[in-house]
Parts: C-alpha cells; structure tokens; sequence
C-alpha cells in the first residue's frame, strides 16, 4: 500500500522513543530520525495505519553545541517517518494550502507535502501559551547551564516550576473558583518574567556576560501584550490599539497591576462621593533581639520592651509595651506580636521621625536583707534609636519594607569616679537623637534589635474591639498603638498624659542613691494608669528608677479623667500624688495640680516643678519637674465654639443674641486648628444649622450680616481643617445623608459662589482665594442638599447666576488668579455633570462655555511671562474634557455627537502650537478617549458619528507634525521611572521601572501620537465603505504638503526608535497594522494625483515606498525568525500586512512611467536611489520577505536595467554588507537562495544585452553572500575569533572594489594595534600589505593624518609607499627577510611603472643588496607546521571537516604547537581515528598531525606545499620499505595572516624501496651541503665548534659500514641495474647511483674540511673516519671521478654542487599589484575543505583575490 495524504494535520506529542540511527547506517537518510517523548508531531501522510510521516517539532534542545552555532529559532522542517503507535494523536488542524505554496511545491517536486504548519492564534489559550512557554524555557535553561550563566539558570528553573505547577493543576481542572481569577493574573506575569530574566544584566556571571548566551537570551527578551486578568494574547481583533499599548508597556516594565485608565466612564468624578483621605501607618514587626542572659541583674522579676516613635521635638505615639518573665522569652521574637502605629498624618510627620526602643527592668526587694517599702524596683537598661524618616519620604511606595537594625546603650559599667558628662537615663534618647555619645556605652544585657518597617497608606484605623487589657492581648498577630494626639477617627476616651523630668534634690546625697517614683490618685478611685493600650491599667503607677542628678524621662497615660464616682463626692479641684522611695524606703510626698473646675491643668509649654516633701521630718527635700499633656474634648473647651453650638438659643433671644452668635462667629476665625478638628461634625452641623434658620424671604442687615460671617466660617472650617490636599476628606462621608432635602443650604452656597466671582475682576483676596480651596467641598454640599426636594425654582436662578460668574471668571487675564482659574477648571464637571434640573443640552452649551471661556483668553506681551500658567490652565482644560467624556454625555444620542466633535476639536487645539509635552499628552488621551467611544458605537451599528470620523481624519497632518517635532526634539533615554500611557489625572503618576530592565529607552508622548495617528486611521477605513462616495477618498481633504508630511511621519514611525522595537513586540505588530491602514487610506488620492502614468512626484513616491518597504521588513510582519509563541502572538495582528504591502510596491512600480522619456526615468530613479535609499531598502526586503520575494527582485532587476549598473552594485554590496554585519537581519540559507535564485529568474526573460551583465552582476552577489554567510555564521567567541577576522576582511576587502576602503582601513588599524603591542612583527606587516592595498599609487588625492601607525597627511602614493616601508621593517625585526625582499621587489616594480624615480631606485635597490646579503648568511629558521582537522557538531557548519595547515613559532616542538591549538578551542580533545564515521560526532574533535615543507620546491620560496610520510605496514628492511607520501596545498603561502592557510588540495603518492633509496641519499647531500656552507660562511669561533660536532656526527653515520645501518647499504641496489629489465626501476638505480657518486665527492670535501678544523685531540677520530671513507667507498670515488672525467661540465657541475645553499636567492618574480576580491571560486579540493585564509605577497590571498577585476560590459550611463 502506497503512501496516502491525511485530510488535515493530525497532531499529536510522541509517546515513547524511537531511535533508528542507533541501530542502522542513516547518515544519508534523513526520512528517519530520532524522535523523543514530548516531541510535537504534524503526520499528513499515513501508510497501512502503521507509519506516519510528518513533521517533527521537539521541545528540547538535544546537542549544545548545535544550539551555541545555529540558534534555538531554527527548526528542522524537513518530514520525518516514524511508527504510529510511538505518538498520541491530540487533535486535528486544517491544512490551508495557497496558490502560490502550491506551485513551490510544485516546483520542488513535493507535490504531497503541505507547508509547515504555522501557530494559529486561536490554539493559543492561556494552557497553550504555558505550554509553547516551556518548551521555550526548556532551551533556554539548556543553555544558561552550558554557559555557565548559573544565576540565570536558577531564576529560570524557578520559573520553570511555578509555569509546570500551574499547567498540570489546570490541566486536571485542579483549580477552584475563587482561585482562577487571582492565579490567571500570577501566570500572566510569570510568562512576562521569562523576557524579563534574559534581559536582566545583574544576573551574568561576567560584566558583559557570555557572548553565546547574549546573542541567544537576546532573541526571547519580547513582551507580549496580555490581558492582566484572563492572560489572553490581545490583538486587534480582541482589543484596541491604545490597550495594547498600555498592556504593552505594564507588562514590560513593571509587575504591578496598574489602573486602567482607558476604561469609559471612569474619568468622570461623582459629586456625591467624598474622596478619601489615606492616613500613615506604620507596622513593626521585631525579627531579632540580641543580647546575653547572663548580664542580667539578679532578683529579675520580669523584664519591659517599651517601643514608640517621636519626632526631634515632641512624642508622636503610646508606647508598645511587651514584659516577658526572662531574657529567653525576650527573645523569642516569633511569640510578639506586630506594633501597628496607627492613624498618623502627613502634617505632623514633617522633619526627622525616629523609633524609639527602651528596655528595663523589673527587680525584687524582697530578698533584701535590709527593710524596704516597695516589693519591685524598675531600672533602666538601654534604649536606642532608628531614623526611620526615608519610610515617609515621596520616592517610596506604599507597602514598602525596610529592615532596620537598633543599636541599644547605656549606663557605662563600673564607672566610681565622677565625670564631666554623666549618664542621665532621661535624656538618654535625647542624646542618640542629637548624636552625641559621650558617657554611654554599648549595654550587653541587650544590644541590638533588628526589626522590619513597612509603612501602609490606608483609610483611619478605628477601634473596632475593647482596648482594655486582657490576659490574651498579647496574643493578638498585631497590636494597635494610639497616637499621642486627638485622633478624630477612634473612640477619643479623655486622658491626660503626665511626663516626668529632672529631680532637684536639695541637699547632696549618695550619687548611687536609687529615687522611685510612685503616682496615684487618692481622691478618684476610676483614675487609672499605664504606659499604652497593651499594657495592664493601675491605680498605682510606679516609674523608672534613678539616681538623684537624672531625669526620669518616663511618660504615663491617666485614664477615665472624665468618669463620675457615684459613692464619692470629687472636688471640684482635683490633684495625683507622687510619692518618692530612696533604695525603696519611702522619703516624701508631693502633690500635682490636675484639674481646676471644668478644666484640666495642662503643663505643656513649660514644666511644672512638684515639691516633695518629707514623710518624716516635714520638710522639703527636693523638686520634680513635670509636664502634662490633654487629649480630649471634653474639657478645655474653646467659649466661640461653645456659643456657636448653642445658635439656637442664642437665635431665640433676640438681636442681643444674634448679635452675640455674629460676633462669635468673627472670633471663631482666631481659633487653632486642633479645636477645629475636635469639634467638626458638631461645628459643620451648626453652622449649617444657622444657614437654615437664618434664611427667609425678607432678610434685615442683621441676619444678612449672619448669613454672611456664617459662609465666611464655614469657609474657615473647611479650609483649615481639610487643606490642600484634603487631609481629612473621609469625615464629609459622615455628612453625606445629613443635608439631603435642604434647598436652603444649596441656594445659600450657590448664591455665596455667585458674590465671590463676580467680583473676581476687582477683589480677589485671601477670603476668596479661600473660598477656591474649598468650592468643590461646597459645591459637593450643594448637590447633595437639593436632591429629594422640588423647590428647584430658586436654585436653578442660583445656579445659572453663578455658572455666568464663574465663565466670566474663567476669562479675566490676570497671572493672579491662574492658579484658582484651574481650580475652578477642575470642579466644572461638578457642577454641570451633576444638575438635576437642567435639560443635558443646556449642560452642554454651559460645558462649551466654560471651555471657551479658556480658549478665547490670549495673553498677548504677556504670554511669555504667563507661559508656565498658561500650561496649567492647558493642563485643567484637557482634563476637564477627559471628564466630560466620561459623563452620560458621550452616550446620549441628542448629544454625543457634539461632544466628540467639540471634544476633537479642543484636544486638537493643543497641536497647532505645541509648547507643553504633558499638555500634547493629555490631548491624546482626550483624542484617545474620543476614538474608543466612535469605535465601541461603530461596533454597535451606530451611523450617525461618520461626520466625527471625517472630523478625525482631518487631524492626520497635525498629528504628524506634532510627532515628527518631538521625534526631533525629544530623543528617548535610558530611564528607571515611567508613567502610564493615556493618563487621565495630572501631574502623572511615576512608577518604578523593574530592575530586570535597568532602564529602558522610550518616549510615552511619541508612542501615544504613534498609537493615536494610526486608531483615527483604523475608525476611518472602517467607514471609508465602497457604498459611501463621501468616505472612498478621505485623503482629498489633504493637500500634497499634508500627504507628505503624513507619509514621512509614518517612516518615522517605523522607524520605531521611541521605544523597545525588539521586545515590545505587540506594539510594533500593532503600529504596523494602524501604519498600513494610513498608507492605504492615502493611496487611491496618491494613485490618481501623484503617481500616475504620466505624472510623478518623485520625493512623495520615495517617501511612500520607503513606508511601504520599511513596513515590509518589520519583525512582526517578516516574522519567519521569530520563536514560536512571538511569531504566534505577532500573526494576529500583522497576518495580511505582507500581502497588502507587496500589492502596493507593485502598484507603485506599475505606475512609474517607464513609456515616458528615458532620461526622466534615470532622473527619478536617481533621486529614489540616492536620497530615499531605495536599493538598500529593496534589499532587505527581497532576502526577509519570503512571499514578497517576487516583487523584491522584479525592482532590484529593473533598477539594475535602468540605472547607473555600476551604482547599483556598489549600492547592493554596501547594502548587503549592512545587512549582514550590522544587525539588520541574518538569514538563513533559504533566504539566501530565494534571493539569488528570484534575481536569476527575473533575469531569464530579459533581452540578451542585458541577460549577460544581470547574470554576471547575481554571481558577484552570490558570491559575497556565501562570504556574508560564513562571516554570521561563526560564533562571536574568543575561540572562533580568528575566523571571524579572516571572513571580515574578505567582506571588507568587496567594499574597496566598490570604493569603500574606510571600513577596511578602520578594521585593519584595530588589529595592526593589537599585533603591535603583542610584538608580532610578521602578523603587523602582512596587516600593513593589506592596508597599503586601499590606497591607490595616485599623486593627486591626499590621505588623512594616521595615528595608528603615525603618519602624517600624505598623497596616496606616498601613503602607500610608506606603509609598506614599515612592513618590511616588521619582516625584518621578525627575521623574515624573504617577505622584506617580496615587498621590496614589488616596490621596486611600482616605481618603475608609476614614477621611474631613479632617486629612490637607487635607495631601494641598496636596501635589497643589504637583505640579500643577510639572507646569505642566515641561519636556516625552522618552523613547525602541522595539519589540524575538525570534527564533531561541537564546531559550526562552517568548520566541521575543514583542513587546515598551522604555524608554529621558528624552533618550537610539535607538542607545544599541538597544545596550543587545544587551548585556543576549549573543551576539544584530539581525535583518535578508530575507523568510524565522523559526521555524527558529538562535541569537539581535532585531528593534529605534524606536516612537512615540501623538500622539492625552490628554496627561499615561500610555503605553500607540505608532506607527510607514512610508512606502509608490513615492511621487514629498505628492500621491501614502501611509504605514502601525502602532499597538501594551501590556499595561501606562509607567512599568513592568523599564522594558518586551508587546504585546498591533496594528493598521495605511493614510494617504492628504490625511490625512499634515493630520497634518504639525497636528503644525506643536502644536509651535508648545508653544514660545509655553514662553517665556511663562519665567523665565530663558538659557533664553528658547534657545526664542527654536527658535521663529525653526520660523517660518522655516512661513511660507516652497511652492517652498521650507514647509507652504504643501499649500495645492493645498484648490483641489480643489469638483471632488471624494467625500464623505470634502471633509470632509477641509474639516479641512485649518480646520487651515490654525488655522495662521495661531497663526503670527500667534507673529510677534507673536517680535517682542517678537527682538533688534536680527536685526530684518532678522524684518521678513522678517513680510512673507513676509502674503506667504504673506494670504488665508487673511482667510478665518480671517471664519469666526471668523461663530462665537459664537471668543474661547473661541482660548483653548483657545493654552493647550492645560493639556489634560494635567486628569486625569478616580483610582487605584483595588490588586488581587488576575487570574482569567481578557483579552489581545486579533493578533500572537500574550502578556503578560508589569507595572506599578502607574491603569491597571496591579496595577489590572487583581487588580480581577475570584474569587467562588466555596462552600458553607458547617465
């Protein structure tokens, strides 16, 4: 049964593991390939219900060094064939399969096979989304870990987790109701956290981090908009530009869940409600307490932890009190509860707030042998401060956590004698807050507190249970302290607080003496004591201990002042006694003055002094100072309140009595404000109270003057007690069904209003600014009062009299009344909104008013001075709109209408003359708002708002100048604040930026414009219909200045420089879609007027396809590389825009005019070349937009038909370079093949004159793209970076043929700097050859001043000549004399055919005379050279299999040079060749073998050429010895940049015995030729003992015997030259006899010479070698010097002989002109490696790369 296609996709995830390539040979198969559990599988062909084949997507990355080269983007799409009972089938997708897919298929003869399946967006639900998530995370751990990004890693892991959690929770449905909404906002962040983490730089390993894992965790830093609450991806089929923008921007920058500020309805204020104030609240929460148990005093009763916070000046709340039993229980911090100090307002938090920890004990006397008054005795054992200020400061946020550590002191220990600042335990606190720590010392009893701080903005905490003490209120989780002032929010009980101070003792005493001090009260028995609600009351207090020179510095709380004692008469003055103990002995008494009648004695401005007098002797024995303090309102009371809360019987009694209520209400206006506070509710409610009864229909001057000092009070009241901001709002909650039903306070507030602005223009003090603070409080009263009545007669007059008042108001021009002019601005909404008896039309007109009133005042020469204020009245107006929109207004159809339009056209206003950057941002959150509400109406069938959306329209031109001006004026940096896009209250609200983003680059008021411009674009293509004549062509309202400023705007746009363009992935996607549908709204006006058949605007067409071709190429829209989920979210919104985009450019293209003058055509493209860029952006667009690829090519072909050819290439190189090495895109092979192989078919049907040039133009581009392609391909690693060097010069080196030699020039000056401080003198003048080749041998153009290497500003000829000047100096230090000599002779040949300046000839040839002669007696340099190979997928594509030819450094041994190329790639190990195949290797292999310089080419010549011997197994002796000899070529000679070559070519030759016979005698001559040259040639007496032992050694093993292994033995070939009969093997025993006589006479010179230098004491040696020479070789010195006889030419014969060292000098070439890149491929390989080096010279990468330049036949151009 064959193969049969399935109708859709069957997916399904693999089930268990199928591995054939472990069994089977597969290598050239890739139809079967191992799959894993977990992988993703698309079968769309079957076969017996038992194969599938399909495509294979797996979740994991299998090999690491695959992910390191490749990426984890790239999948394999190649079909796979595997079990179907190995995979579980999930569901089935549609298989959608367009024309143009088909007739690829086609044409790749795939015609069963669909395309690769793509992410459909609706598969991608919030379980979808967590899937593709891991799968991406799975990768992404793999390869933190493998580059040793381990903190990335553990974050990653962690995420990781929580991700799985949630998926198999929900998943099982494992969730309950109550926890889906709150956990669907969790896995909303989680996924925003993974971009976040790739991003993070806190979290690298390194500083910059490790360049593999940057350039992967670069391609997963995308944010996607989401919904917060349901964690769908939001697109513009479920939601709206501006909230994705706002997700957008949320969810990248920071976790918090923000308010939405786009929702309808929600801007406008409600009158009703009382906006509360939030209170301070400070929570401590202790963590650790240390100290030592073992310091404690003994008789410990129980130890006391008082906590409290104060200001520098005065104490701020109770004390927290904790006792506990022992020193362990103290510690114990888990069992205390949290201090919650509560209900603290901002204005008495002004200044230093610190929190005050005290620690004391308790001590028993009853141990004590000596009698004693008292049971316990309290002292005191440390205290310490916290400055806890910065928890109150602006920049912190609400629910913030501080952790602070108190550092307790104390008394110093065992100090006797006295000192100059001794320890006073009262002011113990008083001196840490000043700083001052003389005479204390650290207390080890405790000594330090470590302790959290969170501060909480909340409503008032109230007391909702008892406060009394009870045995279980320590157990409470928190405890709640009250402040030490009137707190209007909790149940205020009276109390009074008694402080005491310093002790006066009248006579010395014993310094060491202990006073205690006891309260009580012994007239009232309900009078009790304590520290703080969390401590047991007393009726008895006793406070800390000290001696007679301290403070006592301890303040107690007296409850139930107020309370009545039924058994007992109290007095009417009242006092507390204080008793004092000396060491617990009672000592006296004293009396404290508390009450006098109705009033509590208060001691607060300055302390009291309290005599104690002696119980025993009578007398005084010292004084006590004591302070006092009254919360409370029952006592103390103010009399102008008292008279005021009794207005009605004041009222009743005539005008004495009125008069009395008007006079009290004058002096009310002297009272403070804490009397305001105390008494408000009843205060409000009589002063209302006198409105009421005052009022009548004939008012006298009496009550009118009532009336009028009543509002003036009420105004007081308000203004004093509430402020700015209103502190207190929360009481007016109170208030809000008191007045309801009462016309009279409404008309009085309205009618007071009216007053007050009517005479704005001439009063305007501070009674009336006054009045400004509190009017909308007012006005709030005023509408809540009239709702319920039907007397609305005389408020509607009212009303209408102050609203013409306040309009008038608004329009006064004064820099005085601005600030009240926007308060005013800012309660309208207020007033109008809220009008019960008024028609909504009429609401309307009196909104149209109110704005018009602001927008007719002009300043005139005073607007500059006023231009701060004028932003102000801006800055209220705009938010007054926003409030109006969201009114019922915008919703009534009678209505809605003119507020949008009115809406519009104020929002627009503020772009005509853009002076305030807030002022333009508010504006588009009015047009924002605006285009919400059209379109929610739109989608609701509502036809009647198309005249609001051609009003839209028109703002297009505005809003693109507005946007061009900030993107011009306003560059985005780098921040770590932001605020909310589309904000809705002013000043905006700041948010701190996450730190994973260490501060991101955007600009909020160029991406609302952006969002804005393309919204009003989406409503209107909606309404531009077919149907409609009136909305076809919006753009004919625009003249051609419009358009194009429309049309550069959105280049702009795209440009998408004002935000995060490659992680804000949703908000590029989405300004691409509203971009497009602003192109598409402009083109049928653009097609009928500017681009035509016959008439062209060229700069509007460059601007208009440069959008169209920018658009093109967007990530979002050619969106093939982006990861799964990116891509999946990305195709919701930018799905169609390739198509429409390719439909436009081909438009455009059409209507270019090519029927009309051919000059006219060049004219155009030029300037569409030259200023637009066109080429480069066709470019880009023809290799990223795959389906578009078509149109790409048919412009590049046909610019290339039409233009400058030569032009074009430069163009499409530069362009192509920038492509590829600047970031703009990589692509991938595919991309690379669609390019070239699009050109060629655009090329096939042009005319034959062109079709060679096109065809020979595209191979050019190949070719540098196959270069381009290498150079992307290679890792950015330290280990790869010679690579990457090596390709970029071969790219830069295309750029200088173009005319684009500065690239070049920069790169190379970079690495010649390295080099130089390095010391590598060969490698920095193979950089200088290359550097010298960008300048031209030319005397006219001059060359630019060079730092690296400093060279002054020089013609090029000079520039050139001078460069290579200094690299041969370089050869020269370097001892390479025959790269010197190169660059000299090619010198010599530039100034024979440039300049014959025989001046300089004459110098050169000098300098070569002197190399020569040093090369003549040189030392022979030896190098190590050795073959490396590269194995395993551990490599890149680029270098697996690649051979290559290394240099070692001159006399350095071949394991050196081996370890060192080990060291240079980490993690390789050196291959051992078992037999086994290569390609399937994992990890990093190399192949290092030592090669040889061919000993066969022309010596001096540079090295190109290397061997290697092998010897064949199975040889026994040199008669049956056979070896292979491999030879390799190398692209380029040594010397060679990067010190290696790759080969080209090999070839192996298989040696016979006779031929290794001949080869051995031959290297034995040469070697002895050497040293004979070498001792003539010396000088020194040290080295010529040297060569001497080289030469004995190497006589003594040529002229020994066969039997001793000498070269006579090869001597029994010769015995066969007359029994072979072949013809080969006689001609070569006939050359190893020439070799043989050769040998002879050399040895025989050798003798000589060895004779003449041997030394006496070695004669013996020689004499012997002597005699075994004519031992030995006697008949064949005979034999020689007969055939010599025979010869002509044997003098001559034996002089070359001997002086063949002279060989190498003579050098039969010169260098040759320095080249241009190679135009096509010339490598001959066997091996299949391909050239990858370079080098200069003779016969270089330089003098081959460039030598054949590209003659294209061009034509001629304009």
């Amino acid at each position: 049964m064959t193969w049969a296609p399935t109708t859709s996709y069957l997916k399904g995830v693999v089930i268990k593991p199928f591995v054939p390539r472990k069994k089977l040979d597969l290598q050239h198969n890739t139809s079967l390939r191992n799959i894993y559990p977990g992988d993703q599988v698309y079968v769309f062909e079957t076969k017996d219900d038992r194969w599938a084949r399909g495509y294979v997507i797996a979740p994991t990355i299998q090999s690491d060094m695959e992910v390191l080269s490749i990426g984890l983007n790239n999948i394999d799409e190649s079909p796979v064939i595997f079990p179907l009972k190995y995979v579980r089938i999930v569901e089935t997708i549609d298989i959608i399969k367009s024309g143009n897919d088909a007739a690829v298929d086609k044409r790749i003869d795939r015609s069963h096979r669909p395309k690769f399946p793509s992410i459909d967006n609706r598969q991608l639900s919030t379980r979808g989304q967590i899937r593709y998530a891991i799968n991406e995370l799975n990768g992404l751990i793999f390869i933190s870990f493998a580059c040793g990004e381990l903190k990335v890693y553990r974050k990653l892991i962690e995420l990781f987790s929580k991700l799985f959690d949630y998926f198999m929770r929900e998943t099982h449905d494992l969730f309950s109701e109550l926890e889906c909404p709150e956990l669907k906002e969790t896995v909303t962040t989680l996924l925003n956290t993974i971009p976040k983490i790739c991003a993070n730089k806190e979290l690298r390993v390194r500083k910059g981090g490790d360049v593999l894992w940057l350039a992967i965790a670069s391609k997963y830093q995308y944010t996607l908009a989401r919904d917060r609450a349901t964690g769908e991806l939001l697109n513009l089929s479920n939601s709206m530009p501006s909230v994705i923008a706002c997700a957008e921007e949320e969810l990248a920058l920071t976790d918090r869940k923000l308010l939405d500020t786009l929702k309808t309805g929600e801007t406008a204020s409600k009158a009703t409600d009382f906006k509360g104030y939030k209170n301070n609240h400070i929570l401590v929460d202790l963590k650790k307490i240390v100290g030592d148990a073992s310091t404690v005093s003994s008789g410990l009763h129980c130890i006391f932890l008082l906590i409290y916070l104060r200001s520098e000046t005065r104490r701020l709340t109770e004390t927290f009190v904790l006792k506990v039993r022992t020193m362990e229980e103290l510690q114990k911090v888990q069992n205390i509860s949290s201090a919650l100090f509560r209900n603290l307002p901002a204005d008495y938090l002004t200044g230093n707030v610190y929190m005050v920890v005290v620690v004391s004990e308790e001590v028993s006397l009853l141990r004590r042998k000596t009698f004693s008054n008292l049971k316990y005795v309290k002292k005191g054992i440390s205290a310490g401060i916290a400055d806890i200020s910065q928890v109150f400061s602006k920049s912190n946020q609400s629910n913030s956590c501080y952790d602070v550590a108190i550092h307790l002191f104390g008394a110093p220990f065992g100090v006797k004698k006295p000192s100059k600042n001794p320890f006073n335990w009262g002011l113990l606190v008083d001196q840490l807050i000043s700083g001052d720590v003389t005479g204390i010392a650290v207390n080890s009893t405790v000594r330090k507190i470590d302790a959290t701080i969170k501060l909480i903005n909340h409503e008032p905490f109230g007391l909702t249970t008892k406060t009394k003490y009870s045995k279980h209120h320590s157990k409470l989780a928190i405890s709640m302290i009250k402040p030490m002032f009137y707190d209007p929010f909790t149940d205020n009980n009276e109390r009074l607080y008694i402080s005491l101070g310093q002790i006066h003792l009248r006579k010395k005493k014993d310094s060491r003496d202990l006073y205690s001090f006891e309260i009580s009260a012994p007239n009232n028995e309900s009078i009790k004591f304590s520290q703080g609600t969390t401590q047991r009351e007393k009726r008895i207090w006793q406070f800390v201990a000290v001696t007679g020179n301290e403070s006592v510095g301890e303040t107690v709380r007296i409850d139930n002042i107020s309370l009545r004692n039924k058994d007992k008469k109290l007095p009417i003055d009242d006092f507390l006694q204080l008793t004092v103990y000396v060491n617990g002995i009672l000592a006296g008494q004293g009396n404290l003055h508390y009450k006098s009648g109705s009033k509590l004695v208060e001691y607060s401005k300055k302390p009291h002094a309290v005599e104690i007098i002696s119980t025993s002797k009578g007398n005084p024995i010292a004084e006590i100072d004591v302070s006092s303090v009254y919360v409370g309102k029952l006592y103390n009371s103010e009399v102008t309140i008292d008279n005021i809360l009794e207005y009605e019987s004041l009222y009743r009694s005539g005008t004495a009595g009125v008069d009395g209520l008007s006079d009290s209400l004058v002096s009310f206006k002297k009272l403070k404000k804490k009397h305001l506070i105390k008494h408000f509710p009843e205060l409000l409610t009589s002063l209302f109270g006198i409105v009421i009864i005052s009022g009548s229909p004939n008012d006298s001057e009496i009550l009118l003057e009532l009336q009028d000092n009543t509002f003036k009070a009420i105004v007081f009241l308000l203004n004093n007690v509430f402020g700015i901001p209103h502190q207190y709002g929360h009481f007016l909650k109170c208030f809000q069904d008191v007045f309801v039903n009462q016309p009279r306070i409404a008309v009085f507030i309205w009618t007071k209003l009216s007053e007050i602005y009517s005479r704005g223009e001439t009063i305007w003090d501070s009674y009336a600014k006054s009045v400004s603070n509190v009017q909308d409080i007012l006005i709030r009263f005023a509408t809540k009062s009239i709702q319920g009545s039907w007397e609305f007669e005389e408020y509607n007059d009212a009303v209408l009299h102050s609203y013409k008042a306040m309009a008038h108001f608004l329009s006064i021009k004064s820099s005085l009344l601005v600030e009240d002019q926007v308060k005013l601005l800012n309660i309208v909404d207020f007033i109008l909104t809220h009008s019960l008896y008024f028609d909504k039309r009429v609401v309307l007109n009196w909104y149209e008013t109110f704005i018009d009133a602001v927008r007719l005042r002009t300043f005139g020469d005073l607007e500059k001075l006023m231009e701060k204020q004028e932003e102000d009245i801006q800055v209220a107006k705009l938010l007054l709109i926003l409030r109006i929109l969201g009114t019922d207004l915008v919703r009534d159809r009678d209505t809605r209408a003119t507020v949008l339009l009115k809406s519009v056209e104020w929002a627009s206003e503020v772009f005509q003359n853009v002076i305030h950057i807030d002022s333009c941002r508010l504006a588009c959150s009015v047009l924002n708002m605006c285009c919400i509400i059209i379109f929610e109406l739109l989608i609701e069938g509502e036809s009647d708002i198309v005249e609001v959306c051609l009003f839209l329209f028109k703002l297009l031109p505005g809003l693109s100048k507005s946007f061009l001006k900030y993107s011009h004026d306003y560059k985005p940096a780098r921040r770590k604040t932001f605020t909310q896009l589309f904000p809705t209250t002013y000043p905006f609200e700041e948010f701190p930026i996450d730190n994973f983003h260490n501060g991101d680059c955007f600009s909020e008021a160029s991406i609302e414009i952006a969002i804005v411009l393309g919204f009003i674009a989406r409503i209107d293509k909606e309404v531009a219909v077919e149907s409609n004549s009136h909305t076809v062509h919006l753009a004919e309202f625009f003249s051609r200045d419009d358009m194009y400023t429309i049309i550069v705007a959105i280049n702009e746009i795209l440009r998408c420089e004002y935000f995060e363009s490659s992680r804000w992935l949703s908000l590029e996607a989405t300004l691409a879609e509203n971009c497009l549908c602003v192109l598409e709204l402009l083109s049928p006006v653009i097609f009928q007027k500017y681009i035509t058949d016959t008439t062209l605007d060229v700069h509007l067409c460059g601007e208009f396809i440069s959008a169209l071709l920018k658009l093109g190429v967007l990530d979002t829209v050619a969106l093939e590389r982006l990861p799964i989920l990116a891509k999946a979210a990305c195709t919701a919104i930018t799905s169609g825009i390739g198509e429409r985009v390719e439909l436009l450019i081909d438009k455009i293209w059409g209507h270019l005019g090519y029927d009309a003058d051919k000059k006219e055509i060049e004219a155009s493209l030029s300037t569409l070349v030259l200023d637009y860029d066109l080429i480069h952006n066709v470019v880009l667009y023809t290799l990223k937009c795959t389906r578009s690829r078509k149109v790409g090519s048919k412009l590049l072909i046909s610019i290339m038909i039409h233009y400058n050819q030569i032009e074009v290439e430069r163009q499409c190189i530069i362009s192509l370079f920038d492509i590829y090495c600047n970031g703009l895109y990589e692509p991938s092979e595919c991309d690379e093949m669609g390019f070239i192989n699009n050109l060629k078919e655009r090329s096939i049907n042009q005319p034959q004159n062109n079709k060679s040039v096109l065809f020979e133009f595209i191979a050019y581009l190949s070719r540098f793209i196959k270069i381009l392609n290498r150079l992307i391909r290679i890792p950015d690693t330290l280990e790869f970076s010679e690579d990457k060097v090596v390709y970029k010069i071969q790219a830069l080196l295309y750029l200088v043929n173009v005319g684009e030699p500065e690239p070049l020039r920069d790169f190379i000056t970079d690495l010649y700097r390295r080099t130089i401080k390095k010391e590598d003198f060969v490698q920095a003048g193979l950089y200088l050859e290359i550097l010298a080749s960008t300048f031209p041998w030319d005397h006219h153009e001059y060359a630019p001043v060079s730092t690296m290497p400093v060279l002054p500003m020089q013609t090029n000829f000079e520039r050139r000549e001078a460069l290579l000047e200094l690299s041969a100096e370089h050869y020269i230090k370097a001892q390479n004399l025959l790269k010197a000599i190169d660059v000299y002779n090619y010198m010599l040949t530039a100034y024979k055919s440039e300049t014959y300046d025989l001046l300089k000839l004459s110098h050169l040839h000098g300098k070569l005379s002197l190399r020569y002669m040093e090369l003549e007696y040189q030392d022979t340099i030896q190098h190590t050279y050795c073959r490396v190979v590269f194995y395993g997928n551990g490599f890149p594509d680029i270098l697996r299999g690649k051979e290559r030819i290394y240099e070692g450094q001159a006399f350095e041994h071949f394991t050196s040079v081996q370890q060192k190329i080990l060291a240079k790639f980490p993690g390789s190990v050196l291959y051992n060749d078992d037999g086994s195949d290569t390609k399937g290797l994992t990890g990093k292999y190399l192949d290092i073998s030592l090669v040889y310089p061919n000993k066969n080419e022309v010596v001096g010549s540079e090295k190109r050429s290397f061997t290697i011997l092998k010897k064949v197994p199975g040889s026994s002796s040199i008669f049956d010895l056979w070896t292979e000899e491999t030879t390799y070529e190398t692209k380029s000679p040594f010397p060679t940049l990067m010190s290696f070559s790759d080969i080209t070519s090999y070839k192996v030759i298989k040696l016979s015995p006779l031929d290794n016979s001949i080869r051995t005698i031959k290297a034995k001559v040469k070697e002895l030729l050497r040293l004979e040259g070498a001792i003539l040639r010396s000088t020194s007496e040290s080295n010529t003992k040297t060569l001497f032992l080289d030469l004995s050694r190497e006589l003594a093993g040529t002229v020994d015997s066969p039997i001793n292994g000498g070269v006579g033995q090869y001597r029994l070939f010769i015995e066969y030259i007359g029994v072979t009969n072949n013809n080969n093997q006689a001609s070569k025993i006939h050359l190893l006899k020439h070799e043989f006589e050769e040998l002879a006479i050399i040895l025989k010179r050798c003798l000589d010479l060895h004779g003449k230098i041997v030394p006496h004491s070695m004669r013996p040696s020689h004499d012997a070698l002597v005699e075994l020479y004519q031992k030995n070789f006697n008949d064949t010195i005979e034999a020689a010097y007969s055939s010599s006889r025979e010869e002509e030419t044997d003098t001559t014969s034996t002089v070359s002989s001997t002086n063949a060292i002279s060989v190498g000098l003579r050098r039969s070439h010169s260098m040759g002109t320095l080249p241009e890149p190679k135009l096509a491929k010339s490598t001959t390989s066997t091996s299949g490696s391909t050239s990858t080096s370079y080098t200069s010279g003779r016969s270089s990468f330089l003098s081959h790369s460039l030598s054949l330049k590209r003659k294209f036949k061009w034509k001629k151009s304009v």
